[in-house]
């Protein structure tokens, strides 16, 4: 098309002419060269059954002579001028285009057959397969490459968890070894320590707590005849009464345990019992008991004084520091005051009578002092305060007395409760455990029932836990 529309242009010079003439020559050559494309176009229509493979031949064949023709024309047209060359080349361009657009509609308007169809579907089908394989093939490569890296840093996480781990336990090892070590040296030192405390001041300690018995006691020399006993040891308000220690000088000198091993003169050996006698009696029952109240009374003393030094030190540096250290004293006042409140405490249980008659004469002796106290406070004669004091007394006795004896009861019954809590439980355990032979014997038919369902019960449970 792109031929016939040159052939229509004027020409300016004769060899322009003499070009037309060929170039009508050249166009009437490629219209009956068209004439056998729309021949051919008449004639796929009709053999549009043929298979593909004859069309592309066709194809083939036009592009061919299409190039032939061209190559001539180029051939013809070489001495034109650039110009015309330019144009030329368009031209070739825009009908290789337009070619082109004609074979895309001849192929798209071509009716395919059914054989064709079916061998694209196929075809397309095992392309697609093919790709889909493809695709899984790749998706499980890079499965197992995800999985393999995985693996892998599982792998290393672990093993730098195990090394870790065997670093800390061998740190740990080495720190139980050097706290083992340290440990036993600490331990050999203190035993050193200790050995040499011993037997620096064992031999002096025995003797030491004994004599410290006797100036605290103020015994009287080595040897105590019984009246010197019985002036040294009989002591109502600490329980130790006047039959006790004769029983106890009697009991002495029964066992040979007297003083004859200590003096000479048989005439004074019955009568009398010597002072290490009574220490041995004392170190073969409590000597551990004296040891420990002894260090604790000097552990006591030792930090008073220590606390005493350092207070001297700081009192006179401000006065709070003076302030905190007479508080401190006063706290550590009432401490060892609570202590020896214990301890005298533990003598007057031992003796109630004598607690009991030392508290009614401390009473009496502080009654005038409370009299006169009321009597000026109140405005009241002696008498009437005299009077007051009495009955209140009596009240506060009788009201004492009324609340011990209900303290007595109710820890009585807290002791019954107790007690009867306990057998019921015995009682209840003991049925639990009855086997239906004894619950038989004893005439409990429910408690043999009980305990045939408490067997059954537990069989089936075997049973289960068997299968």
């Amino acid at each position: 098309m792109a031929i016939g529309r040159r052939a229509n242009k004027p020409k300016k010079t004769s060899q322009t002419n003499s070009n037309s003439s060929s170039s009508s020559s050249n166009s009437s050559s490629n219209c009956s060269s068209n004439d056998p494309n729309s021949n051919n176009s008449s004639k796929s229509t009709k053999q549009s059954k043929k298979p593909a493979n004859k069309m592309s031949a066709q194809q083939q064949k036009q592009q061919e002579q299409l190039q032939q023709q061209q190559q001539q024309q180029q051939q013809q047209e070489q001495p034109q001028p650039q110009q015309q060359q330019q144009q030329q080349q368009v031209e070739d361009i825009e009908a290789e285009e337009v070619q082109q657009k004609t074979q895309e509609q001849e192929q798209a308007t071509r009716e395919t057959t059914p054989a064709e169809k079916e061998e694209e579907q196929q075809q397309q089908q095992h392309q697609q397969h093919q790709q889909q394989q493809q695709q899984q093939q790749q998706q499980k490569m890079e499965q197992q490459e995800q999985q393999m890296k995985q693996q892998q840093l599982v792998l290393q996480h672990h093993r730098q968890q195990r090394l870790h781990q065997m670093q800390q336990e061998q740190r740990e090892q080495q720190e139980q070894q050097q706290q083992q070590q340290q440990q036993q040296q600490q331990q050999q030192q203190q035993q050193q320590q200790q050995q040499k405390v011993e037997a620096s001041k064992a031999p002096t300690q025995r003797f030491r707590w004994k004599q410290d018995v006797v100036d605290k006691l103020s015994l009287p020399g080595p040897v105590l005849t019984l009246d010197q006993f019985l002036h040294a040891f009989v002591d109502d308000g600490a329980g130790c009464s006047s039959s006790l220690c004769l029983a106890v000088f009697d009991k002495l000198k029964s066992e040979g345990i007297s003083s004859s091993i200590c003096s000479s003169s048989s005439s004074s050996s019955s009568s009398t019992i010597s002072t290490p006698t009574l220490l041995l009696l004392l170190q073969q029952f409590h000597e551990p008991d004296i040891l420990q109240a002894a260090a604790a009374a000097n552990t006591l003393t030792r930090t008073l004084e220590e606390l005493d030094a350092k207070l001297k030190k700081t009192e006179a540096r401000s006065p709070l520091h003076e302030f905190a250290g007479k508080w401190l004293l006063r706290y550590v006042d009432c401490l060892v005051q609570q202590a020896a409140a214990v301890s005298s405490l533990l003598l007057q249980r031992r003796a109630p009578a004598a607690a009991a008659a030392n508290f009614q004469q401390q009473l009496q002796q502080a009654k005038p002092y409370w009299e006169r106290a009321l009597a000026a406070e109140h405005k009241l004669t002696l008498e009437q305060a005299h009077l007051l004091l009495g009955k209140c007394l009596g009240d506060m006795h009788s009201a004492l007395e009324r609340d011990v004896s209900e303290l007595q009861q109710l820890q009585a019954a807290a002791a019954a409760a107790a007690a009867e809590r306990e057998a019921s439980a015995a009682a209840a355990n003991r049925l639990r455990n009855l086997s239906a032979q004894e619950a038989e014997q004893l005439g409990l038919a429910a408690a043999a029932r009980a305990a045939e369902q408490q067997a059954l019960a537990a069989a089936g449970h075997m049973a289960r836990v068997s299968q």
